[in-house]
């Protein structure tokens, strides 16, 4: 368990993958905050600078409560994948 990047769960010792997809998504927070963690882990706040989709998918996978996150990983990195295609317009071409 490392502190701050943890899901809150995991201090109950209820494990689940959706425990993985909040550590993933708060570390991904803190690399594009700047190495700054979040004051308070109720209330994830926005990064300035950041794109409201990818704000929004932090935020979602950073939910306190497991069922309020994304229900897999890949459902995960198909949001991070659509934004990123969406923000940077690449195509096959």
């Amino acid at each position: 368990f490392s502190f701050g990047y943890g899901a809150p769960e995991l201090l109950k010792r209820n494990f689940s993958h959706q425990s993985d997809i909040y550590s993933l998504g708060m570390t991904l927070y803190v690399l594009a905050n700047g190495y700054r963690f979040p004051l308070r882990r109720d209330i994830l706040p926005e990064i300035p600078g950041m794109s409201p989709g990818l704000n929004a998918a932090l935020k979602k996978a950073c939910s306190l409560n497991p069922s309020d996150r994304y229900q897999t990983a890949t459902c995960f990195r198909d949001e991070l994948l659509r934004l990123m295609i969406r923000t940077y317009q690449f195509n096959d071409d």
